[in-house]
């Protein structure tokens, strides 16, 4: 539980040292513990990689868009 409470408190620090409105979390998604600590943000960004899009290297009009 060290994450989760290193996480808290820097939450806590950061919206109390700056005029801060918004914390923005990124993780990869194997990343089980950082999850669990951040699971209360009500946010998930997820990412793709231009390698691992099909049709990526086609442009749009072969890709059916």
């Amino acid at each position: 539980m060290a994450g989760t409470r290193a996480l808290r408190l820097w939450t806590a620090a950061t919206f109390a040292d700056t005029g801060a409105h918004i914390l923005t979390l990124t993780t990869w998604s194997g990343n089980a513990r950082m999850l669990r600590a951040a699971q209360r943000h009500d946010s998930v960004k997820l990412a793709a990689l231009r390698r691992d899009w099909p049709g990526a290297s086609a442009g749009c009009e072969n890709a059916g868009l």
